[in-house]
């Protein structure tokens, strides 16, 4: 965000840094580190106004399609800018496209093949070796996740979205002490930020730890007063707690922040605890996803 905000300064008519410091909103805002609201406000100023200094550039019209489908819910926009973006230049298929298969169609195969081909045009990505993680995650084949993610580690080591994948994946096979100690990697090579917080909860509450749980609940109420805490985090801690109602409203809470990772409320095995709820099913059709 400082060096694209310095990008600028120094050339008000940059675009493809107006396009970058969108693009660092909309992933401040995924890990947690900045209120939703206002990382996309400026997320979505930043890709317009880029968009506005040079339409023959992909970017812009990139990290929009981000805006429109992680924080609007407007499916048809979000794959508007997208194929605006493959016209001017964007690789297809990219990630954005195996996000939209996956969380929203459930397409795992397709997704899976998209991030195969992702990554046989650059081998020694890292970050597409993630994604063909994930979405072996998303279409639960566990064992396939964890090779992908550990690929993504040897390329970088110091990736902690990788050990997050792992630890997740080692959670749904009820792996609880391999799991903790991916996660406790990811969060130290994060320094206790991002998503595997959350993560860490889940195997905490699966292996029967409520009172650490708890605890860990406890001081997250009493940071939230000065530190945007998602509102995720507990909501998916007092399910794993077995407290329900609390949980819910702590989701309906995730609903008003429109949190990123609420796209993946239909789709991805993080939300499995809620499933056993009738009131799941109305929250879920809520978004409002495609057929």
């Amino acid at each position: 965000l400082d060096y694209f905000q310095k990008a600028i300064e120094l050339d008000p008519q940059f675009a493809l840094a107006y396009a970058g410091l969108g693009d660092a909103y909309v992933n401040s805002s995924a890990y947690g580190l900045i209120p939703m609201d206002k990382a996309m406000l400026e997320a979505r100023k930043a890709a317009k106004k880029s968009i506005v200094l040079d339409n023959t550039r992909a970017y812009g019209h990139d990290v929009l399609a981000y805006v429109y489908m992680f924080y609007d819910w407007d499916w048809e926009a979000a794959k508007s800018e997208y194929e605006e973006a493959v016209q001017l230049g964007l690789p297809h298929p990219d990630f954005f496209i195996t996000w939209y298969e996956a969380l929203l169609y459930e397409n795992y195969n397709k997704a899976i093949h998209d991030a195969k081909t992702i990554l046989k045009r650059d081998p020694l990505s890292f970050e597409a070796y993630w994604q063909l993680g994930l979405c072996y995650y998303l279409g639960r084949r566990y064992n396939e996740a964890i090779t992908s993610f550990n690929a993504a580690l040897e390329l970088n080591p110091n990736y902690s979205e990788a050990y997050r994948g792992i630890g997740a994946s080692y959670l749904h096979m009820a792996m609880y002490d391999e799991s903790i100690s991916a996660l406790e990697k990811a969060l130290e090579l994060s320094k206790g930020q991002g998503p595997a917080v959350m993560d860490l909860l889940a195997v905490l509450g699966a292996s029967g730890q409520n009172q650490e749980l708890r605890s860990r609940l406890d001081n997250f109420l009493v940071i939230r007063e000065q530190y945007p805490i998602p509102a995720i985090i507990f909501a998916v801690g007092y399910a794993y707690l077995g407290d329900m109602d609390e949980a819910f409203n702590w989701l309906e809470q995730t609903y008003k922040e429109r949190f990123s990772w609420l796209l993946s409320v239909k789709a991805a095995p993080d939300w499995d605890v809620f499933r056993k709820d009738p009131r799941f099913e109305n929250f879920v059709a809520r978004m409002n996803f495609p057929e």
